[in-house]
Protein backbone atom coordinates (compact mmCIF):
# COMPACT_ATOMS: atom_id res chain seq x y z
CA UNK A 1 0.00 0.00 0.00
CA UNK A 2 2.99 2.53 0.63
CA UNK A 3 4.45 2.13 -2.78
CA UNK A 4 0.99 2.39 -4.35
CA UNK A 5 0.39 6.18 -2.31
CA UNK A 6 4.29 6.60 -3.21
CA UNK A 7 3.42 6.11 -7.16
CA UNK A 8 0.01 8.53 -6.85
CA UNK A 9 2.17 11.09 -5.42
CA UNK A 10 5.09 10.69 -7.63
CA UNK A 11 2.28 12.00 -10.80
CA UNK A 12 2.10 15.52 -9.06
CA UNK A 13 5.52 15.84 -7.90
CA UNK A 14 8.05 13.58 -9.57
CA UNK A 15 10.84 15.60 -8.34
CA UNK A 16 10.30 15.68 -4.94
CA UNK A 17 8.67 12.29 -4.18
CA UNK A 18 10.56 8.64 -3.98
CA UNK A 19 8.31 5.97 -4.63
CA UNK A 20 10.48 3.38 -2.40
CA UNK A 21 10.91 5.91 0.60
CA UNK A 22 6.54 5.24 1.03
CA UNK A 23 6.98 1.42 0.55
CA UNK A 24 9.65 1.15 3.25
CA UNK A 25 6.88 3.43 5.09
CA UNK A 26 4.22 1.29 4.33
CA UNK A 27 6.06 -2.26 5.14
CA UNK A 28 7.22 -0.82 8.53
CA UNK A 29 3.33 0.33 9.43
CA UNK A 30 2.67 -2.91 8.16
CA UNK A 31 5.08 -5.27 10.43
CA UNK A 32 4.75 -2.92 13.76
CA UNK A 33 0.93 -3.17 13.28
CA UNK A 34 0.71 -6.92 13.32
CA UNK A 35 3.90 -7.73 15.56
CA UNK A 36 3.79 -4.41 17.73
CA UNK A 37 7.63 -4.06 17.02
CA UNK A 38 8.54 -0.61 17.74
CA UNK A 39 11.72 1.00 18.80
CA UNK A 40 14.28 -2.12 17.11
CA UNK A 41 12.01 -2.37 13.81
CA UNK A 42 13.27 1.57 13.70
CA UNK A 43 16.87 0.72 14.32
CA UNK A 44 16.92 -2.15 11.81
CA UNK A 45 15.22 -0.33 9.04
CA UNK A 46 17.71 2.90 9.60
CA UNK A 47 21.04 0.07 9.91
CA UNK A 48 19.88 -1.62 6.61
CA UNK A 49 18.68 1.60 4.67
CA UNK A 50 21.43 3.69 5.75
CA UNK A 51 19.39 6.68 5.42
CA UNK A 52 19.49 8.11 9.02
CA UNK A 53 17.15 11.16 8.16
CA UNK A 54 14.17 8.79 7.70
CA UNK A 55 14.29 8.00 11.08
CA UNK A 56 11.47 10.60 12.60
CA UNK A 57 9.34 9.58 9.48
CA UNK A 58 9.68 5.57 10.65
CA UNK A 59 9.22 6.71 14.34
CA UNK A 60 6.21 8.66 13.56
CA UNK A 61 4.55 5.46 11.48
CA UNK A 62 5.90 3.12 13.68
CA UNK A 63 4.41 4.58 16.76
CA UNK A 64 0.97 5.57 14.65
CA UNK A 65 0.82 1.62 13.49
CA UNK A 66 1.04 0.34 17.21
CA UNK A 67 -1.14 2.65 18.69
CA UNK A 68 -3.79 2.35 16.37
CA UNK A 69 -3.68 -1.83 16.16
CA UNK A 70 -3.40 -1.59 19.91
CA UNK A 71 -7.01 -0.13 19.84
CA UNK A 72 -8.54 -2.84 18.08
CA UNK A 73 -6.69 -6.23 19.04
CA UNK A 74 -3.49 -7.46 20.65
CA UNK A 75 -0.47 -8.35 18.26
CA UNK A 76 -0.42 -11.59 15.95
CA UNK A 77 2.27 -13.45 18.66
CA UNK A 78 -0.20 -12.62 21.46
CA UNK A 79 -3.28 -13.87 19.33
CA UNK A 80 -1.57 -17.32 18.67
CA UNK A 81 -0.33 -17.67 22.58
CA UNK A 82 -3.94 -17.37 23.00
CA UNK A 83 -5.20 -19.52 20.42
CA UNK A 84 -2.26 -22.42 21.99
CA UNK A 85 -3.52 -21.58 25.72
CA UNK A 86 -0.23 -21.33 26.59
CA UNK A 87 -0.55 -19.73 30.29
CA UNK A 88 1.65 -16.78 29.48
CA UNK A 89 0.87 -14.42 32.20
CA UNK A 90 1.11 -10.43 31.13
CA UNK A 91 3.25 -8.27 33.60
CA UNK A 92 -0.16 -6.81 34.17
CA UNK A 93 -3.21 -8.49 35.77
CA UNK A 94 -6.83 -8.59 33.73
CA UNK A 95 -9.21 -5.87 34.68
CA UNK A 96 -11.56 -9.07 35.59
CA UNK A 97 -9.29 -10.56 38.35
CA UNK A 98 -10.37 -7.77 40.23
CA UNK A 99 -13.69 -9.50 41.74
CA UNK A 100 -12.33 -13.25 42.20
CA UNK A 101 -10.92 -14.91 44.67
CA UNK A 102 -8.25 -17.72 45.28
CA UNK A 103 -11.17 -20.10 45.97
CA UNK A 104 -12.76 -19.23 42.90
CA UNK A 105 -10.01 -19.95 40.60
CA UNK A 106 -8.54 -22.73 42.08
CA UNK A 107 -8.43 -26.35 41.09
CA UNK A 108 -10.05 -28.70 43.98
CA UNK A 109 -8.99 -31.62 43.08
CA UNK A 110 -5.75 -32.17 44.53
CA UNK A 111 -3.21 -35.34 45.05
CA UNK A 112 -1.43 -35.24 48.24
CA UNK A 113 1.03 -37.49 50.32
CA UNK A 114 1.76 -38.18 53.39
CA UNK A 115 4.89 -37.51 54.97
CA UNK A 116 5.36 -41.25 55.62
CA UNK A 117 4.24 -42.84 52.28
CA UNK A 118 5.14 -46.38 50.76
CA UNK A 119 6.75 -46.90 47.65
CA UNK A 120 4.03 -48.56 46.03
CA UNK A 121 1.74 -46.13 46.71
CA UNK A 122 4.33 -43.14 45.30
CA UNK A 123 4.89 -45.19 42.29
CA UNK A 124 1.54 -45.55 41.64
CA UNK A 125 0.44 -42.42 42.08
CA UNK A 126 3.20 -40.86 39.65
CA UNK A 127 2.13 -43.53 37.41
CA UNK A 128 -1.41 -42.10 37.37
CA UNK A 129 -1.36 -38.49 37.06
CA UNK A 130 1.20 -36.18 35.59
CA UNK A 131 1.19 -33.33 38.06
CA UNK A 132 4.31 -31.40 38.49
CA UNK A 133 4.05 -30.98 42.08
CA UNK A 134 2.27 -32.26 45.08
CA UNK A 135 1.32 -30.94 48.31
CA UNK A 136 2.58 -32.91 51.88
CA UNK A 137 0.18 -33.54 54.79
CA UNK A 138 0.91 -34.73 58.38
CA UNK A 139 -1.10 -37.33 59.98
CA UNK A 140 -4.06 -34.35 60.91
CA UNK A 141 -4.09 -33.56 57.03
CA UNK A 142 -2.43 -30.43 57.80
CA UNK A 143 0.12 -28.92 55.13
CA UNK A 144 3.57 -29.17 55.62
CA UNK A 145 5.10 -28.38 52.19
CA UNK A 146 5.55 -29.43 48.67
CA UNK A 147 7.26 -31.87 46.92
CA UNK A 148 8.50 -31.76 43.50
CA UNK A 149 7.93 -34.72 41.07
CA UNK A 150 11.38 -34.76 39.95
CA UNK A 151 12.40 -35.07 43.69
CA UNK A 152 10.27 -38.09 44.60
CA UNK A 153 11.76 -39.98 41.42
CA UNK A 154 15.17 -39.19 42.15
CA UNK A 155 14.38 -40.63 45.95
CA UNK A 156 12.97 -43.95 44.61
CA UNK A 157 15.55 -44.50 42.39
CA UNK A 158 18.73 -43.58 44.48
CA UNK A 159 16.38 -44.17 47.70
CA UNK A 160 17.69 -48.07 47.73
CA UNK A 161 21.51 -47.02 47.71
CA UNK A 162 21.68 -44.52 50.75
CA UNK A 163 18.72 -46.91 53.27
CA UNK A 164 16.40 -44.20 52.51
CA UNK A 165 13.89 -47.29 51.79
CA UNK A 166 12.50 -49.04 55.46
CA UNK A 167 10.44 -51.21 56.72
CA UNK A 168 10.18 -49.18 60.09
CA UNK A 169 7.81 -46.20 60.55
CA UNK A 170 10.07 -44.65 62.43
CA UNK A 171 12.40 -43.34 59.92
CA UNK A 172 16.04 -42.67 60.69
CA UNK A 173 16.38 -38.84 58.98
CA UNK A 174 20.49 -39.74 58.56
CA UNK A 175 19.31 -42.15 56.15
CA UNK A 176 18.32 -40.17 53.05
CA UNK A 177 19.59 -39.63 49.39
CA UNK A 178 22.24 -36.73 49.59
CA UNK A 179 21.03 -33.53 47.28
CA UNK A 180 24.14 -33.70 46.14
CA UNK A 181 23.86 -37.08 44.53
CA UNK A 182 20.94 -36.28 43.24
CA UNK A 183 22.31 -33.18 40.94
CA UNK A 184 24.84 -36.00 39.82
CA UNK A 185 21.93 -37.97 38.71
CA UNK A 186 20.50 -35.08 36.63
CA UNK A 187 17.97 -33.36 39.17
CA UNK A 188 15.78 -31.07 38.25
CA UNK A 189 15.57 -33.08 35.42
CA UNK A 190 13.29 -36.56 36.08
CA UNK A 191 14.36 -39.45 35.74
CA UNK A 192 12.37 -42.27 33.49
CA UNK A 193 9.50 -43.79 35.40
CA UNK A 194 10.72 -47.00 33.35
CA UNK A 195 14.59 -46.53 35.30
CA UNK A 196 12.89 -45.99 38.51
CA UNK A 197 10.92 -49.13 38.30
CA UNK A 198 14.14 -51.44 37.59
CA UNK A 199 15.75 -49.74 40.38
CA UNK A 200 13.38 -51.16 42.64
CA UNK A 201 13.02 -54.88 43.69
CA UNK A 202 9.86 -56.18 44.40
CA UNK A 203 10.41 -56.24 48.06
CA UNK A 204 10.77 -52.49 48.21
CA UNK A 205 7.42 -51.74 46.63
CA UNK A 206 6.03 -52.32 50.45
CA UNK A 207 9.32 -50.17 52.40
CA UNK A 208 8.28 -46.50 53.69
CA UNK A 209 9.99 -43.24 52.62
CA UNK A 210 9.97 -40.56 54.83
CA UNK A 211 9.58 -37.16 52.59
CA UNK A 212 9.94 -34.80 55.18
CA UNK A 213 13.22 -34.26 54.04
CA UNK A 214 13.13 -33.28 50.40
CA UNK A 215 9.92 -31.44 50.99
CA UNK A 216 10.24 -27.28 50.84
CA UNK A 217 8.41 -26.75 54.43
CA UNK A 218 8.85 -22.69 52.68
CA UNK A 219 7.19 -22.34 49.85
CA UNK A 220 4.46 -19.66 49.14
CA UNK A 221 0.66 -20.29 50.41
CA UNK A 222 -2.63 -18.28 50.38
CA UNK A 223 -5.60 -18.74 52.00
CA UNK A 224 -8.87 -19.05 50.49
CA UNK A 225 -10.08 -15.32 50.68
CA UNK A 226 -6.42 -13.85 49.25
CA UNK A 227 -7.46 -11.99 46.14
CA UNK A 228 -6.75 -13.66 42.52
CA UNK A 229 -4.79 -10.24 41.57
CA UNK A 230 -2.39 -11.35 44.73
CA UNK A 231 -1.64 -14.16 43.10
CA UNK A 232 -1.34 -12.97 39.83
CA UNK A 233 1.37 -10.84 41.73
CA UNK A 234 3.01 -14.29 43.27
CA UNK A 235 3.22 -16.12 39.97
CA UNK A 236 4.93 -13.23 38.26
CA UNK A 237 7.18 -11.51 41.01
CA UNK A 238 8.13 -14.72 42.63
CA UNK A 239 8.29 -17.13 39.37
CA UNK A 240 6.34 -19.59 40.74
CA UNK A 241 4.70 -22.58 39.15
CA UNK A 242 1.99 -24.18 41.99
CA UNK A 243 0.65 -21.94 44.93
CA UNK A 244 -1.32 -24.02 47.85
CA UNK A 245 -4.31 -22.61 48.61
CA UNK A 246 -5.16 -23.18 52.48
CA UNK A 247 -7.85 -22.95 54.60
CA UNK A 248 -8.12 -21.25 58.64
CA UNK A 249 -7.10 -24.52 59.93
CA UNK A 250 -3.89 -25.07 57.29
CA UNK A 251 -5.71 -27.81 55.25
CA UNK A 252 -5.29 -28.02 52.04
CA UNK A 253 -7.93 -26.45 49.53
CA UNK A 254 -6.80 -26.71 46.01
CA UNK A 255 -3.89 -25.24 43.89
CA UNK A 256 -3.35 -22.42 41.75
CA UNK A 257 -1.11 -23.04 38.40
CA UNK A 258 -0.87 -20.24 35.37
CA UNK A 259 -3.70 -21.75 33.48
CA UNK A 260 -5.96 -21.49 36.23
CA UNK A 261 -5.33 -17.55 36.10
CA UNK A 262 -5.35 -17.64 32.50
CA UNK A 263 -8.59 -20.04 32.62
CA UNK A 264 -9.97 -17.82 35.38
CA UNK A 265 -9.68 -14.45 33.46
CA UNK A 266 -10.80 -15.66 29.94
CA UNK A 267 -13.89 -17.32 31.96
CA UNK A 268 -14.86 -13.94 33.69
CA UNK A 269 -14.03 -12.03 30.13
CA UNK A 270 -16.87 -13.96 28.19
CA UNK A 271 -19.18 -13.47 30.77
CA UNK A 272 -18.73 -9.98 31.21
CA UNK A 273 -19.13 -9.68 27.47
CA UNK A 274 -22.33 -11.63 27.05
CA UNK A 275 -20.31 -14.36 25.38
CA UNK A 276 -20.60 -18.40 26.76
CA UNK A 277 -21.04 -20.05 29.59
CA UNK A 278 -18.65 -20.18 32.68
CA UNK A 279 -16.63 -23.54 32.37
CA UNK A 280 -15.72 -24.65 35.85
CA UNK A 281 -12.55 -25.94 36.10
CA UNK A 282 -12.65 -27.81 39.22
CA UNK A 283 -15.34 -30.27 37.17
CA UNK A 284 -12.70 -30.15 34.06
CA UNK A 285 -10.04 -30.92 36.26
CA UNK A 286 -7.63 -27.67 34.37
CA UNK A 287 -4.66 -29.02 34.56
CA UNK A 288 -3.77 -29.54 38.79
CA UNK A 289 -0.41 -29.42 38.98
CA UNK A 290 0.08 -30.61 35.18
CA UNK A 291 2.80 -30.47 33.22
CA UNK A 292 2.96 -30.45 29.51
CA UNK A 293 4.92 -33.25 28.30
CA UNK A 294 5.00 -34.72 25.01
CA UNK A 295 6.75 -37.96 25.18
CA UNK A 296 5.16 -41.36 26.62
CA UNK A 297 4.88 -41.58 30.91
CA UNK A 298 7.81 -44.05 30.55
CA UNK A 299 10.14 -41.06 29.03
CA UNK A 300 11.92 -38.50 30.81
CA UNK A 301 10.81 -35.32 29.62
CA UNK A 302 13.38 -31.86 30.18
CA UNK A 303 11.69 -29.43 32.27
CA UNK A 304 8.77 -26.77 30.89
CA UNK A 305 11.14 -23.36 30.60
CA UNK A 306 9.47 -20.68 32.19
CA UNK A 307 8.64 -18.19 29.32
CA UNK A 308 9.27 -14.82 31.12
CA UNK A 309 10.81 -16.07 34.66
CA UNK A 310 13.53 -18.58 35.47
CA UNK A 311 12.35 -20.51 38.44
CA UNK A 312 14.19 -22.03 41.11
CA UNK A 313 14.02 -25.71 42.15
CA UNK A 314 13.77 -25.47 46.14
CA UNK A 315 14.60 -28.69 47.85
CA UNK A 316 14.79 -29.18 51.76
CA UNK A 317 17.85 -31.78 52.67
CA UNK A 318 19.40 -32.14 56.29
CA UNK A 319 17.67 -28.96 57.10
CA UNK A 320 19.83 -27.29 54.61
CA UNK A 321 17.53 -25.33 51.99
CA UNK A 322 19.03 -25.10 48.53
CA UNK A 323 18.17 -23.21 45.66
CA UNK A 324 19.56 -25.06 42.75
CA UNK A 325 18.56 -23.31 40.04
CA UNK A 326 19.94 -20.01 41.21
CA UNK A 327 22.78 -22.13 43.36
CA UNK A 328 23.06 -20.18 46.54
CA UNK A 329 22.40 -21.75 49.98
CA UNK A 330 21.53 -20.99 53.16
CA UNK A 331 21.20 -22.27 55.88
Amino acid sequence: FGRIVGQFMYQFHPLATTPGFYALMGAAAMLSGMARITISLVVILMETTGEANWSIPLFVVVMCATWTGNYFNKGIYHIHIELRHIPLLEQRPEDELLALQAKDIMSEKVTSFHCRATVKDLIGTLEGCRHGAFPVVDASDRFVGLLERSTIMHVLQLGKQYGALTRCPAVDKDNMVPYVEMVRNGHPKKPALSAVKEALAAEDYDKIVDLTPYTDMGCYTVQECASAMRCHTLFRSMGLRHLTVLSDGHVVRGIITRKELVAAAERAEEQGCGGLPAVDNKVAGRGCLQQEQSSSEDESEEEEEDVEMGETSPIVCNDVFVESAKGSISV
